[in-house]
């Protein structure tokens, strides 16, 4: 098992640990619900990892992502979010590479696929199907995708279902991909 920043190893053995690509956070953050993905892991047991690359990434380009990372660091500061780095020399940044030279991934999949590969029984979550699903299934992980957490809320009570329709709409009007227009959409092919 890693060590988390601010978590022992002890803390670790007795929770799953998800880690999150960039996508997924971006989603829930640019509607103003990123609680929503915290009580979702919480209600799971999960703890959740953001991989530093995918913090990077949430922090590099302009002031409006830049904005979307202050609430993660609000939470890493309050110990409710934990990061990993992937270290030069090991298997995991040899995975890593693997994922970015010769799959073609990006940065913050490569990072969330690689440390859920290397931590037994972890999770990963993302919104990118196409591009991780692959390694998914090759390497028997769990995926948590932008509506299977929107739909756990809502099925769990955590956030009604007018809520849930509400933040759908709201993720497609700002350019998220999602597989339909609306949540409602989405209930009546499951």
């Amino acid at each position: 098992m890693t060590e988390y920043q601010g978590m022992g190893k002890e803390s670790v053995r007795q929770n799953r640990v998800i880690f999150n690509d960039t996508d997924v956070l971006s989603s829930f953050l640019c509607v103003n619900s990123f609680k929503t993905v915290l009580d979702v892991f919480a209600h799971k047991g999960y703890k959740p990892v953001i991989p530093l690359v995918v913090l990077d990434e949430l922090k590099a380009t302009d002031a409006t992502r830049q904005l979307l990372a202050k609430p993660i660091e609000a939470e890493i500061r309050k110990g409710t979010i934990y990061t990993e780095d992937i270290m030069l020399e090991t298997e995991v940044f040899d995975t890593y590479m693997n994922f970015k030279n010769r799959q073609g991934l990006g940065d913050g999949e490569s990072a969330a696929l690689s440390l859920a590969i290397h931590t037994p029984g972890s999770a990963i979550a993302s919104n990118n199907l196409r591009d991780v699903e692959k390694a998914v299934a090759d390497y028997h992980l769990e995926l948590w995708t932008v509506p299977d957490i929107i739909h756990y809320a809502e099925e769990h009570s955590i956030i009604t279902e007018n809520r849930a329709d509400g933040l759908w709409k709201k993720m497609v009007q700002h350019g998220r991909r999602l597989p339909y227009d609306t949540y409602q959409e989405y209930l009546q092919k499951l």
